[in-house]
């Protein structure tokens, strides 16, 4: 359907989101009850109904056990409830429908021998918050958008082997890495094709700090919210984002000092300056 819009729009700039399938990963270094705590966020909040819910988690196979451990208890103390109710953190899926989709996926990853260690079953339209471990990666669960409450734990051996395994579906929206060395973490964000351009990209590398607020290396104000593959095509906020609507023109006056120079400038609006808030002279 998404195709079919663009295509229709003509020569219409047009932004997609047509889905993600997001994945953290996690060295060994990571704070690993820091992560626990923003991945139970990221893939449970709003039932997992969320474009950038996480759904797929790599960790390094020397703390695989204690994380599977921690995310575990944590998802089971969820509370399932009505939409209505304050105390409600699982409520109901957008339909019956969709709640049946979810149980499906999930009960063929078991099939293939993935290892259900919490939640999972369908309730109507309710979906209990749930963990998977050593998910296929070719299986629907990994590959495509679950829209759902439930995320996979996967371990990997080496940095470049979880790389690969993000890079390995057709989505793009959003990725991140905890880790306490951001250095080594940055030689390899190049690599993860996701939400990225130019090093200007929406991945988040975390670490945490003794004492510290946590550090989050490419967020701020400016940061462009992008997509990196077929699914998620287009930018948001940010320069390079406001980039896209706009056309380049060249204004040369017939003094020197007049010159303006190279820049992106709205159709009809006469812009100057260089900040972060607006477009400006390149």
């Amino acid at each position: 359907m998404g195709r079919e819009i663009r295509a229709a729009a003509g020569l219409k700039k047009v932004n997609l989101d047509l889905g993600g399938n997001s994945a953290v990963i996690l060295e060994p270094d990571a704070d690993l009850n820091a992560a626990v705590a923003r991945i139970v966020q990221g893939g449970f909040g709003f039932s997992g109904q969320v474009c950038i819910s996480v759904q797929r988690v790599y960790i390094h196979q020397s703390i695989a056990r204690d994380f599977r451990g921690l995310v575990t208890t944590a998802a089971e103390k969820l509370r399932v409830g009505h939409p209505s109710e304050e105390s409600t953190q699982i409520a109901t899926l957008i339909s019956e429908e969709a709640a049946r989709r979810v149980e499906q996926w999930t009960s063929a990853a078991v099939q293939a021998r993935a290892k259900l260690l919490t939640g999972g079953t369908q309730r109507r339209s309710t979906i209990v918050p749930g963990i998977l471990a050593d998910v296929p990666e070719q299986s629907t669960f990994m590959q495509h958008e679950l829209f759902g409450p439930l995320a996979a734990v996967n371990s990997y051996g080496s940095l470049n082997e979880a790389i690969d395994r993000v890079n390995g579906t057709p989505y793009g929206l959003q990725a991140g890495i905890y880790t306490q060395h951001l250095k080594n973490a940055a030689a390899h964000v190049g690599r993860i094709l996701s939400g990225g351009d130019d090093r200007a990209c929406s991945l988040h590398m975390v670490r945490r700090r003794p004492n510290r607020k946590t550090s989050s290396v490419g967020s701020g104000r400016a940061r462009p919210w992008l997509g990196h593959s077929g699914k998620d095509g287009g930018k948001q906020l940010g320069r390079s984002g406001r980039a896209g609507y706009l056309s380049r023109h060249r204004r040369t006056g017939r003094r020197p000092d007049d010159q303006i120079g190279l820049g992106y400038i709205q159709p009809g609006v006469q812009e100057a300056g260089d900040d972060a808030d607006r477009p400006g002279i390149a």
